[in-house]
């Protein structure tokens, strides 16, 4: 009986712990979880780095980046440009070149998927019946879907990985090069590309790329700068940027001002005569004390010179920089641009969008300066600015290898560059660094065969000091938001060319934002000055309509420099006509690239490498100074026992500068005077060219 009641007991404490071992204590079951959708944070970050900055980045070793995104990021435009970061030196695949326009993105979360959208900023309306057809009916690209790798339980922000939108050929570029590979695109190789670099700023986030493209084909034009022209690496930057919380007031446009524009559909003007509402693009400048008529800005315009500029050019670009504000005076504005040398603090860096910067590069064939600039594309407000000069344009003065074999080589290389274009850079891309190498390879020679340069095989600095001032002015220009103005030197006399009295007031041309040629006398006895000195008439008055404010005032009164300032910019805009109405004064002329194309160009006075009113005797002296210097190149140039291809790249020179000052001379043909009037004034906008200066032109 015993034995019976013990084998129960055991039995009982067995069936105990078989209980306990299957069903879980109430605590236990609380460390069981759901699995959820995402993977856990900490996962997908193991072995990454954070990057703190504009976008908050995560990076792991392979060059993986995922993006946190918080959930106040979404919805919320950015601004992107793509440029440049690496180029082949060859191929105009150079370092600074502009792959876009500024686009206006942002982020948008559906379920589980993140969208990078491009949005379509070229229509607008304020009224709500019309903000409806807008949210419904306008055309935002979808640029990118991302999936969502986590999301943190705490905070709520999310995780994507941006690599392959970022390792792709969204810049296009198998398009661009195509063109010099008769016409067949390359082949994106994704596996042979990667994220290269990144850097992080508080307004700004610049990622590098390095994007290889494949072909089998030879290059129709080009290559000879490249190792081996069947595999290419080009680097790519993608610059993502803060847009101002406080948009800038915008300022109107007015066709006979030469700005940079914005533009868009605007569905409130539904009565007016267009539709379209054009701004132009500026810089936020404001004065400190608007009860003077010229006042220090609130936040000045800043340059800082980048280490790379070479020591002796430094003082010539800088002087470049700060003649502008001989302009802004006009603007009412005391110092308004302000140049300063890059610090040797570690923590600065060009790179940084708070930063304005002039550069020196080298490239085996550039010879153009751009200036890669951001854009607020809703209010057209310049953010940042950097000017790229290559090198290659002063060493203009000696041979060029490839234009002594092909001397029309550079006008197709042009031809090509800006077919493969995107069509908003058509217009924009600037071309007078380049144009730069014949001025000055001309002015050596002439200047050699006068007796102006002795024995120095040396270009002496204070002639290219001189052309480089020139040159920066011009670019200063473009970051400033000027287009081009390739009429202004139509109003200056052929007679005073030469009269330093006359030009250091008024300037060898009305504007720097001309392509201005090297000014030289037949007489060199009676020589002026090479280049430009300062801005000119022009640059000063349409600098005043771009950043004057605009104060109360009466139809009848002259534009006032101090008051009350006008919020509205419509009531704006009905002021500043005051100041756009004096275009009909001879030095106010203004004709720009699509005025000065030889395709579709009919004024013979918006041409490019022209000077003075008198165009046939520009044309007449130039051919006689080149009669004049080469029977003596050969004698000045080359010593005994010298090759001839110093004198083969002068003669060339000299000999071309009669070809580009006669080309104007073809629009008096069946020409047309354009200029921009409105009615009411005495001249109509068309007229055409006389039949004297038509038989003229036929007969030269």
């Amino acid at each position: 009986m015993k034995r019976i009641a013990f084998l129960l007991i055991f039995l009982s404490n067995c069936l105990q712990i078989h209980h306990y071992q299957h069903f879980p204590k109430p605590e236990e079951k609380k460390e069981i979880k759901e699995k959820g959708p995402f993977k856990p944070w900490d996962e997908v970050l193991k072995d990454t780095k954070l990057e703190e900055g504009f976008l908050k980045i995560h990076i792991k070793k392979d060059n993986t980046l995922y993006l946190e995104l918080s959930p106040s990021d979404f919805e919320k435009d950015f601004g992107l440009i793509m440029h440049l970061s690496y180029g082949l030196g060859d191929l105009n695949i150079i370092e600074g070149l502009p792959l876009s326009d500024t686009r206006l993105l942002r982020f948008r979360r559906i379920g589980d998927k993140v969208y990078l959208i491009h949005r379509n900023a070229r229509f607008r309306a304020e009224r709500e019946e019309f903000k409806h057809f807008l949210e419904e009916n306008v055309g935002h690209s979808v640029l990118a879907s991302f999936k969502i790798e986590s999301e943190n339980e705490k905070n709520k922000n999310i995780l994507i990985n941006i690599t392959d939108f970022l390792v792709s050929d969204y810049p296009d570029l198998s398009r661009y090069l195509k063109y010099y590979y008769g016409n067949k695109p390359l082949r994106f190789d994704k596996n042979n590309s990667t994220i290269y670099k990144l850097k992080n700023f508080p307004e700004n986030t610049e990622i590098d790329v390095l994007l290889n493209y494949e072909t089998s084909d030879t290059p129709t034009y080009g290559g000879e700068g490249i190792s081996d022209y069947r595999y290419l690496t080009i680097g790519v930057r993608f610059s993502f940027y803060k847009l101002p919380e406080n948009p800038m007031r915008i300022r109107l446009a007015d066709e006979r001002m030469g700005y940079f524009l914005e533009a868009f559909m605007d569905f409130d003007r539904e009565k007016e005569e267009s539709p379209f509402l054009r701004i132009i693009d500026r810089w936020r400048l404001e004065k400190k004390d608007n009860s003077k008529e010229i006042s220090e800005p609130v936040k000045p315009i800043v340059f800082y010179l980048d280490k790379s500029i070479p020591e002796e050019y430094k003082k010539y670009v800088k002087e470049g920089i700060l003649a502008w504000n001989e302009a802004f005076k006009e603007a009412g504005f005391k110092d308004a641009i302000v140049v300063k040398d890059a610090p040797d603090d570690p923590n600065w860096d060009p790179e940084d969008i708070r930063y304005s910067t002039v550069r020196w590069i080298s490239a085996r064939e550039m010879g153009y300066a751009i200036g890669p600039s951001q854009v607020d594309p809703r209010t057209g407000e310049i953010l940042n600015a950097d000017i790229l000069i290559s090198s290659s344009f002063i060493r203009g003065w000696l041979f060029d290898y490839e234009e002594l074999i092909e001397p029309l080589k550079s006008q197709r290389e042009i031809e090509r560059f800006v077919n493969a274009l995107l069509e908003d850079f058509k217009n924009k891309i600037c071309f007078y660094e380049y144009g730069l190498k014949q001025q000055i390879g001309f002015q050596y020679a002439v200047l050699k065969s006068l007796g102006l340069i002795k024995e120095d095989k040396e270009f002496p600095e204070k002639f290219i000091g001189d052309a480089i001032r020139e040159l920066v002015m011009h670019e200063v220009g473009h970051t400033l938001g000027l287009r081009h103005n390739f009429k202004a030197s139509s109003s200056i006399p052929f007679e005073k060319l030469n009269d330093t009295s006359f030009t250091h007031k008024y300037g060898l041309s009305l504007s720097v934002m001309d392509y201005n040629p090297v000014n030289i006398s037949l007489n060199k006895e009676k020589q002026g000055d090479f280049w430009n000195k300062k801005v000119g008439e022009y640059d000063k008055w349409v600098i005043k309509y771009g950043y004057a404010p605009c104060y109360e005032q009466k139809d009848n009164e002259p534009f006032p420099m101090k008051g009350e300032l006008i919020e509205d910019p419509k009531e704006e805009f009905k002021y500043l006509k005051k100041i756009a109405k004096q275009n009909t004064l001879p030095f106010y002329a203004y004709g720009t690239d699509e005025d000065a194309s030889f395709y579709f160009g009919v004024d013979p006075f918006s041409s490019t490498w022209d000077l003075s009113d008198d165009l046939f005797k520009y044309a007449e002296e130039r051919t006689l100074i080149s009669k004049k210097v080469l029977p003596k190149l050969e004698d000045v140039l080359i010593q005994e026992d010298e090759s001839y291809l110093r004198l083969r790249n002068a003669f060339m020179r000299v000999n071309y500068e009669k070809y580009i000052a006669s080309l104007p001379l073809i629009k008096f043909i069946g020409g047309v005077h354009f200029n921009r009037f409105h009615k009411g004034y005495e001249k109509p906008p068309l007229e055409p060219v006389s039949s004297e200066n038509q038989r003229k032109a036929m007969n030269f």
